[in-house]
């Protein structure tokens, strides 16, 4: 799913570049590996719990649901480094108030 979402990023906004600089690839590959540890921490822990399960409170976790859940987070995440990518290249150019205003939206 990432590397259809950073191949999209590349293609439309890089000319083909690399989103990515080779240490990047790295930290996402190794928050991935986290990611599908705390899947198996949460589908140990549902396992574990039977009287939660039988209340539904608590159920396992296929990877496909792991992902679906994740989605709106991943684009969310990526919205915003595509705008901060945009709002320092508007600074580097003199456009402080357009970079601003392109950040606003992230600041509570």
């Amino acid at each position: 799913m990432l590397d259809a979402a950073f191949t999209a990023v590349s293609q439309r906004y890089l000319a083909g570049a690399p989103l990515l600089w080779p240490d990047s690839v790295a930290a996402v590959a190794r928050t991935l590996g986290e990611f599908a540890l705390l899947g198996e921490i949460y589908n140990d822990a549902a396992a574990e719990t039977p009287a939660l399960a039988r209340q539904r409170r608590y159920r396992a976790l296929t990877a496909a649901e792991l992902l679906k859940a994740s989605e709106g987070a991943v684009a969310t995440m990526t919205a915003c480094v595509v705008d901060r990518a945009k709002a320092e290249t508007l600074l580097l150019v003199g456009e402080d108030n357009q970079a601003c205003d392109l950040m606003a939206k992230y600041v509570g």
